[in-house]
Protein backbone atom coordinates (compact mmCIF):
# COMPACT_ATOMS: atom_id res chain seq x y z
CA UNK A 1 0.00 0.00 0.00
CA UNK A 2 1.45 3.39 -1.00
CA UNK A 3 2.30 6.09 1.51
CA UNK A 4 -0.31 8.46 -0.01
CA UNK A 5 -3.11 5.94 0.49
CA UNK A 6 -2.05 5.28 4.09
CA UNK A 7 -2.01 9.02 4.82
CA UNK A 8 -5.47 9.40 3.18
CA UNK A 9 -6.96 6.54 5.20
CA UNK A 10 -5.50 7.86 8.44
CA UNK A 11 -6.94 11.29 7.67
CA UNK A 12 -10.38 9.82 6.98
CA UNK A 13 -10.23 7.80 10.20
CA UNK A 14 -9.35 10.92 12.18
CA UNK A 15 -12.18 12.83 10.50
CA UNK A 16 -14.65 10.06 11.37
CA UNK A 17 -13.53 10.08 14.99
CA UNK A 18 -13.94 13.86 15.16
CA UNK A 19 -17.47 13.64 13.72
CA UNK A 20 -18.43 10.84 16.12
CA UNK A 21 -17.05 12.76 19.09
CA UNK A 22 -18.87 15.90 18.01
CA UNK A 23 -22.20 14.03 17.74
CA UNK A 24 -21.63 12.37 21.11
CA UNK A 25 -20.82 15.71 22.72
CA UNK A 26 -24.01 17.21 21.31
CA UNK A 27 -26.02 14.27 22.65
CA UNK A 28 -24.43 14.67 26.07
CA UNK A 29 -25.13 18.39 26.05
CA UNK A 30 -28.78 17.72 25.20
CA UNK A 31 -29.13 15.09 27.94
CA UNK A 32 -27.54 17.37 30.51
CA UNK A 33 -29.66 20.41 29.66
CA UNK A 34 -31.92 21.68 32.42
CA UNK A 35 -35.42 20.36 32.03
CA UNK A 36 -38.84 21.88 32.44
CA UNK A 37 -39.22 19.94 35.67
CA UNK A 38 -36.37 21.21 37.86
CA UNK A 39 -34.38 24.44 37.81
CA UNK A 40 -31.04 22.67 38.41
CA UNK A 41 -31.39 19.08 37.20
CA UNK A 42 -31.71 17.55 33.75
CA UNK A 43 -34.25 14.79 33.14
CA UNK A 44 -31.44 12.25 33.19
CA UNK A 45 -30.30 13.49 36.60
CA UNK A 46 -33.86 13.39 37.92
CA UNK A 47 -34.22 9.80 36.71
CA UNK A 48 -31.06 8.85 38.60
CA UNK A 49 -32.31 10.57 41.76
CA UNK A 50 -35.60 8.67 41.53
CA UNK A 51 -33.82 5.36 40.93
CA UNK A 52 -30.99 5.58 43.45
CA UNK A 53 -31.54 8.21 46.14
CA UNK A 54 -32.64 7.16 49.59
CA UNK A 55 -36.21 8.05 50.43
CA UNK A 56 -36.11 10.50 53.31
CA UNK A 57 -39.80 10.74 54.19
CA UNK A 58 -43.15 9.33 53.01
CA UNK A 59 -46.60 10.86 53.51
CA UNK A 60 -50.02 10.25 51.98
CA UNK A 61 -50.43 12.44 48.88
CA UNK A 62 -54.08 12.95 49.72
CA UNK A 63 -53.23 14.15 53.22
CA UNK A 64 -50.50 16.42 51.86
CA UNK A 65 -52.86 18.05 49.37
CA UNK A 66 -55.60 18.46 51.96
CA UNK A 67 -53.11 20.09 54.36
CA UNK A 68 -52.46 22.67 51.63
CA UNK A 69 -56.18 23.33 51.30
CA UNK A 70 -56.54 21.59 47.93
CA UNK A 71 -59.58 19.50 47.00
CA UNK A 72 -57.66 17.28 44.66
CA UNK A 73 -58.51 13.59 44.28
CA UNK A 74 -55.74 11.13 45.17
CA UNK A 75 -56.02 7.39 45.82
CA UNK A 76 -55.09 5.93 49.19
CA UNK A 77 -52.15 3.95 47.74
CA UNK A 78 -50.42 7.07 46.37
CA UNK A 79 -47.72 8.76 48.43
CA UNK A 80 -45.51 11.83 48.36
CA UNK A 81 -41.87 11.01 49.07
CA UNK A 82 -38.89 13.25 49.79
CA UNK A 83 -35.88 12.09 47.75
CA UNK A 84 -33.50 14.71 49.11
CA UNK A 85 -31.76 17.37 46.99
CA UNK A 86 -35.04 19.27 46.88
CA UNK A 87 -36.63 16.52 44.78
CA UNK A 88 -40.04 15.13 45.66
CA UNK A 89 -41.80 12.25 43.92
CA UNK A 90 -45.18 10.59 43.73
CA UNK A 91 -44.86 6.95 44.77
CA UNK A 92 -47.53 4.59 43.46
CA UNK A 93 -48.15 1.07 44.64
CA UNK A 94 -49.56 0.10 41.26
CA UNK A 95 -47.94 -3.23 40.48
CA UNK A 96 -45.40 -4.19 37.87
CA UNK A 97 -47.63 -4.10 34.76
CA UNK A 98 -49.22 -0.73 35.53
CA UNK A 99 -45.78 0.62 36.37
CA UNK A 100 -44.44 -0.50 32.98
CA UNK A 101 -47.29 1.42 31.34
CA UNK A 102 -46.42 4.61 33.28
CA UNK A 103 -42.73 4.40 32.35
CA UNK A 104 -43.54 3.60 28.71
CA UNK A 105 -45.75 6.69 28.49
CA UNK A 106 -42.91 8.83 29.85
CA UNK A 107 -40.45 7.35 27.35
CA UNK A 108 -42.77 7.84 24.36
CA UNK A 109 -43.40 11.40 25.53
CA UNK A 110 -39.63 11.99 25.39
CA UNK A 111 -39.22 10.28 22.02
CA UNK A 112 -41.86 12.54 20.50
CA UNK A 113 -40.19 15.60 21.98
CA UNK A 114 -43.11 16.48 24.23
CA UNK A 115 -42.93 18.01 27.69
CA UNK A 116 -46.08 16.54 29.19
CA UNK A 117 -45.09 13.56 31.36
CA UNK A 118 -42.73 14.09 34.32
CA UNK A 119 -39.66 11.83 34.77
CA UNK A 120 -40.97 8.40 35.75
CA UNK A 121 -39.15 5.23 36.80
CA UNK A 122 -39.91 1.81 38.22
CA UNK A 123 -38.11 0.92 41.41
CA UNK A 124 -38.15 -2.14 43.63
CA UNK A 125 -38.51 -1.16 47.28
CA UNK A 126 -38.51 -3.83 50.01
CA UNK A 127 -39.09 -6.50 47.38
CA UNK A 128 -42.07 -4.75 45.79
CA UNK A 129 -42.37 -2.76 42.56
CA UNK A 130 -43.43 0.89 42.69
CA UNK A 131 -43.41 3.76 40.24
CA UNK A 132 -41.74 6.99 41.25
CA UNK A 133 -42.71 10.07 39.29
CA UNK A 134 -41.31 13.55 39.79
CA UNK A 135 -43.80 15.57 41.81
CA UNK A 136 -45.19 18.62 40.02
CA UNK A 137 -46.71 21.41 42.07
CA UNK A 138 -50.03 22.52 40.65
CA UNK A 139 -51.38 25.99 40.12
CA UNK A 140 -53.41 26.61 43.31
CA UNK A 141 -56.14 28.34 41.32
CA UNK A 142 -56.71 25.14 39.32
CA UNK A 143 -56.47 22.55 42.10
CA UNK A 144 -60.14 22.40 43.00
CA UNK A 145 -62.68 19.69 42.20
CA UNK A 146 -64.68 22.52 40.62
CA UNK A 147 -61.94 23.04 38.01
CA UNK A 148 -63.25 22.13 34.57
CA UNK A 149 -61.49 21.02 31.41
CA UNK A 150 -62.38 24.40 29.91
CA UNK A 151 -60.55 26.09 32.81
CA UNK A 152 -57.48 23.97 32.07
CA UNK A 153 -57.65 24.70 28.34
CA UNK A 154 -57.90 28.44 29.00
CA UNK A 155 -54.90 28.39 31.34
CA UNK A 156 -52.39 26.55 29.15
CA UNK A 157 -50.89 27.29 25.76
CA UNK A 158 -52.55 26.17 22.54
CA UNK A 159 -49.57 23.90 21.86
CA UNK A 160 -49.70 22.20 25.28
CA UNK A 161 -53.41 21.44 24.94
CA UNK A 162 -52.94 20.19 21.38
CA UNK A 163 -49.95 18.06 22.45
CA UNK A 164 -52.08 16.49 25.16
CA UNK A 165 -54.75 15.47 22.64
CA UNK A 166 -52.17 14.22 20.12
CA UNK A 167 -50.45 12.13 22.78
CA UNK A 168 -53.73 10.82 24.22
CA UNK A 169 -54.97 9.67 20.82
CA UNK A 170 -51.73 8.00 19.72
CA UNK A 171 -50.86 6.21 22.96
CA UNK A 172 -54.47 5.23 23.71
CA UNK A 173 -55.01 7.31 26.85
CA UNK A 174 -58.79 7.31 26.83
CA UNK A 175 -58.97 7.82 30.62
CA UNK A 176 -58.41 11.53 30.04
CA UNK A 177 -60.59 13.10 32.72
CA UNK A 178 -59.40 16.27 34.45
CA UNK A 179 -58.00 14.44 37.49
CA UNK A 180 -55.39 12.73 35.30
CA UNK A 181 -53.78 16.05 34.41
CA UNK A 182 -52.84 19.26 36.14
CA UNK A 183 -51.59 22.75 35.37
CA UNK A 184 -48.34 23.69 37.09
CA UNK A 185 -47.36 27.06 38.57
CA UNK A 186 -46.05 28.19 35.17
CA UNK A 187 -49.32 27.22 33.48
CA UNK A 188 -47.76 24.23 31.76
CA UNK A 189 -49.85 21.09 31.30
CA UNK A 190 -48.84 17.81 32.98
CA UNK A 191 -50.23 14.32 32.31
CA UNK A 192 -50.13 11.14 34.42
CA UNK A 193 -51.94 7.83 35.11
CA UNK A 194 -51.52 5.82 31.91
CA UNK A 195 -52.40 2.32 33.12
CA UNK A 196 -55.27 1.99 30.61
CA UNK A 197 -52.92 2.05 27.60
CA UNK A 198 -52.41 -1.68 28.24
CA UNK A 199 -55.90 -2.36 26.85
CA UNK A 200 -56.16 -3.24 23.15
CA UNK A 201 -58.45 -0.70 21.47
CA UNK A 202 -59.74 0.47 18.11
CA UNK A 203 -60.72 4.10 17.55
CA UNK A 204 -61.67 6.48 14.78
CA UNK A 205 -60.42 10.06 14.88
CA UNK A 206 -63.16 12.10 16.51
CA UNK A 207 -64.76 9.12 18.24
CA UNK A 208 -64.61 7.19 21.49
CA UNK A 209 -62.57 3.96 21.43
CA UNK A 210 -63.87 0.41 21.46
CA UNK A 211 -61.99 -1.56 24.13
CA UNK A 212 -61.25 -5.27 24.05
CA UNK A 213 -62.26 -6.54 27.47
CA UNK A 214 -62.61 -10.04 28.87
CA UNK A 215 -61.70 -13.42 27.41
CA UNK A 216 -61.58 -14.87 23.91
CA UNK A 217 -64.57 -17.09 23.21
CA UNK A 218 -64.94 -19.53 20.32
CA UNK A 219 -68.16 -17.93 19.08
CA UNK A 220 -68.48 -17.01 15.40
CA UNK A 221 -70.33 -13.90 14.21
CA UNK A 222 -71.13 -12.53 10.77
CA UNK A 223 -68.57 -9.73 11.39
CA UNK A 224 -65.55 -12.02 11.81
CA UNK A 225 -64.74 -11.99 8.10
CA UNK A 226 -64.22 -8.23 8.04
CA UNK A 227 -60.53 -7.25 7.84
CA UNK A 228 -60.92 -3.91 9.59
CA UNK A 229 -62.75 -3.13 12.80
CA UNK A 230 -66.53 -2.80 12.17
CA UNK A 231 -67.09 0.63 13.76
CA UNK A 232 -70.50 1.06 12.11
CA UNK A 233 -71.78 -2.42 13.05
CA UNK A 234 -72.17 -1.96 16.80
CA UNK A 235 -75.16 -3.01 18.88
CA UNK A 236 -76.61 -0.88 21.68
CA UNK A 237 -78.04 -1.68 25.09
CA UNK A 238 -80.25 1.11 26.46
CA UNK A 239 -80.16 1.38 30.26
CA UNK A 240 -79.73 -2.39 30.55
CA UNK A 241 -80.73 -4.44 33.54
CA UNK A 242 -78.19 -6.69 35.20
CA UNK A 243 -79.80 -9.71 33.56
CA UNK A 244 -79.57 -8.10 30.11
CA UNK A 245 -75.87 -7.47 30.70
CA UNK A 246 -75.33 -11.07 31.74
CA UNK A 247 -77.10 -12.33 28.63
CA UNK A 248 -74.71 -10.41 26.34
CA UNK A 249 -71.43 -10.49 28.27
CA UNK A 250 -71.40 -13.68 30.35
CA UNK A 251 -69.67 -15.78 27.68
CA UNK A 252 -66.82 -13.24 27.61
CA UNK A 253 -66.69 -11.69 31.07
CA UNK A 254 -66.47 -13.00 34.61
CA UNK A 255 -69.39 -12.20 36.90
CA UNK A 256 -67.26 -9.73 38.90
CA UNK A 257 -66.55 -7.66 35.79
CA UNK A 258 -70.23 -7.67 34.80
CA UNK A 259 -71.25 -6.43 38.26
CA UNK A 260 -68.58 -3.73 38.16
CA UNK A 261 -69.63 -2.61 34.71
CA UNK A 262 -73.29 -2.50 35.72
CA UNK A 263 -72.42 0.27 38.20
CA UNK A 264 -70.29 1.97 35.53
CA UNK A 265 -73.17 2.37 33.06
CA UNK A 266 -74.76 5.23 34.99
CA UNK A 267 -71.87 7.45 33.85
CA UNK A 268 -72.61 6.83 30.16
CA UNK A 269 -74.63 9.45 28.25
CA UNK A 270 -78.28 8.32 28.26
CA UNK A 271 -77.00 5.06 29.81
CA UNK A 272 -76.36 3.73 26.32
CA UNK A 273 -73.80 0.96 25.91
CA UNK A 274 -72.35 0.29 22.45
CA UNK A 275 -70.57 -2.99 21.82
CA UNK A 276 -69.28 -5.17 18.97
CA UNK A 277 -68.68 -8.94 18.83
CA UNK A 278 -65.69 -9.45 16.54
CA UNK A 279 -63.11 -12.20 16.18
CA UNK A 280 -63.89 -13.99 19.42
CA UNK A 281 -63.91 -10.91 21.65
CA UNK A 282 -66.46 -8.39 22.77
CA UNK A 283 -65.46 -4.75 22.30
CA UNK A 284 -67.11 -2.04 24.43
CA UNK A 285 -67.13 1.64 23.52
CA UNK A 286 -65.72 3.77 26.33
CA UNK A 287 -68.21 6.61 26.05
CA UNK A 288 -68.22 8.24 29.49
CA UNK A 289 -69.52 11.72 30.31
CA UNK A 290 -66.34 12.70 32.19
CA UNK A 291 -64.07 11.65 29.28
CA UNK A 292 -63.71 13.40 25.97
CA UNK A 293 -62.70 12.68 22.44
CA UNK A 294 -59.00 13.39 21.79
CA UNK A 295 -58.94 15.79 18.85
CA UNK A 296 -56.97 18.90 17.90
CA UNK A 297 -57.57 21.71 15.41
CA UNK A 298 -53.98 22.96 15.70
CA UNK A 299 -52.81 21.57 12.36
CA UNK A 300 -49.59 23.63 12.41
CA UNK A 301 -48.43 22.07 15.67
CA UNK A 302 -44.71 21.23 15.21
CA UNK A 303 -45.15 18.21 17.51
CA UNK A 304 -46.94 16.42 14.68
CA UNK A 305 -43.59 16.01 12.91
CA UNK A 306 -42.43 13.71 15.71
CA UNK A 307 -45.01 11.14 14.63
CA UNK A 308 -43.08 10.64 11.37
CA UNK A 309 -40.20 9.13 13.35
CA UNK A 310 -42.26 6.32 14.85
CA UNK A 311 -41.49 2.80 13.72
CA UNK A 312 -42.17 -0.73 14.91
CA UNK A 313 -38.56 -1.19 16.01
CA UNK A 314 -38.42 2.06 17.98
CA UNK A 315 -41.72 1.40 19.71
CA UNK A 316 -40.67 -2.13 20.64
CA UNK A 317 -37.79 -0.57 22.58
CA UNK A 318 -40.28 1.55 24.54
CA UNK A 319 -43.20 -0.83 25.03
CA UNK A 320 -41.71 -4.02 26.43
CA UNK A 321 -43.08 -7.54 26.60
CA UNK A 322 -44.93 -9.22 28.20
CA UNK A 323 -47.02 -6.19 29.21
CA UNK A 324 -47.20 -4.93 25.63
CA UNK A 325 -47.48 -7.21 22.63
CA UNK A 326 -46.83 -6.54 18.96
CA UNK A 327 -50.53 -5.76 18.46
CA UNK A 328 -50.33 -2.85 20.93
CA UNK A 329 -47.47 -1.34 18.94
CA UNK A 330 -49.13 -1.90 15.57
CA UNK A 331 -52.21 -0.05 16.80
CA UNK A 332 -50.12 2.86 18.11
CA UNK A 333 -48.58 3.20 14.64
CA UNK A 334 -52.04 2.90 13.11
CA UNK A 335 -53.44 5.67 15.32
CA UNK A 336 -50.50 7.93 14.46
CA UNK A 337 -51.28 7.43 10.76
CA UNK A 338 -55.01 8.02 11.33
CA UNK A 339 -54.24 11.28 13.14
CA UNK A 340 -51.85 12.57 10.47
CA UNK A 341 -54.28 11.73 7.67
CA UNK A 342 -57.20 13.37 9.51
CA UNK A 343 -55.30 16.63 9.97
CA UNK A 344 -54.30 16.77 6.30
CA UNK A 345 -57.95 16.99 5.22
Amino acid sequence: MSLKIIIFLCSMQSFTCVVAMTCQNKMNETIQQKSRWHKDFSELKLEQVLLKSKIQKTVSLKEHLESKGFEYDAASHVYLVDMGNGVFAVKRDNGNEEGVAEVSAYQLNNFLGLDLVPPTVQRKIDGKWYTLQFFVEGNPKLMSEKTTLSDIQSAVSKKDFSDMNIFSFVIGQYDNHKNNMLVDKNNRLTMFDFEVIRIIQHVQYGGFPFLRRGNWVDVKTNLDGLNSFPFDKFSTLNDPTLEELREVFSPYWAESLILSFYKYIRYMPNKELNYVRWRGFIWVQNKISSRRVAVTDYTENPSLKGLDNLSLKKLEAIFSKPVFQKRHIELILQRATILKNALKK
